[in-house]
């Protein structure tokens, strides 16, 4: 039997459908945090499955890179060509959150930097700059394998990962984030307060210098201006 994510089969069968279950989290991980797209990031998922599927496995020693090398590559082709698209893009974009997608349910290596935050922190990088960023950083893939995907020399990987590290830490510093434990006691309030249909402690939560923005993706009706305050 298969399904959307490719077809589970015996180890006996096949040595790859034994090891995609275990690899697939970080072939979807990969492409989610380059793309920003939940439904981009099962595509170019599907794309890898299928890749896989079809090449000669015997003599890759390491797995897990080459389907993350794999990823990153299709989503490298993507990300430059989706550049284009938001140039066009109605309205301002947003990075799609993760849970909406039917990923959801499966599991997915969820760290910092699949938080919407840094994502749109990510978004101000070239695409060289993030796909060395993403593959050095978050899935720690040596240089050679980066300059491969980018088509640039060890050197170029290295020079782009540092510049992107430096261009993400610079941004960070400009937009400071609380503590896990402050973050999750005030979702703790926030959710009591809208349970309780409390309209005036959830004001009280937002920063007075808080900006709301929408993205309608050009299909929903979303607020064409920013609406700053709580």
């Amino acid at each position: 039997m298969g399904d959307e994510h490719g077809p589970r089969r015996s180890e006996q069968d096949d040595p790859l459908g034994a090891e995609w279950d275990r690899h697939r989290p970080a072939v979807f991980g990969v492409a989610y945090r380059l793309l920003g797209s939940v439904a981009d990031a099962e595509d170019v998922t599907q794309d890898v499955w299928l890749r896989a599927a079809g090449a000669d496995l015997q003599d890759i020693g390491d797995l897990r890179a080459w389907l993350v090398t794999v990823a990153a590559r299709r989503s490298y082709d993507i990300l430059k060509s989706a550049r284009f698209r938001r140039e066009t893009y109605v309205g301002p974009w947003l990075p799609e959150p993760l849970l909406t997608g039917p990923d959801a349910a499966q599991p997915v290596l969820v760290d910092e930097s699949v938080s919407s935050a840094m994502l749109l922190i990510m978004e101000e990088l070239s695409p060289p700059e993030r796909v060395a960023f993403v593959l050095h950083d978050v899935f720690g893939l040596e240089f050679g394998r980066i300059a491969e995907v980018l088509d640039v020399s060890v050197p170029g990987a290295r020079q782009l990962a540092s510049r992107a590290r430096r261009r993400v830490a610079k941004a960070k510093e400009a937009t400071p984030q609380a503590s896990r434990a402050e973050r999750e006691r005030v979702l703790a309030v926030f959710r009591a307060a809208y349970e309780a249909g409390d309209l005036a402690g959830l004001v009280r939560l937002l920063h007075p210098d808080a900006v709301y923005v929408t993205d309608g993706g050009g299909k929903a009706l979303a607020a064409r201006k920013l609406i700053h305050g709580g």
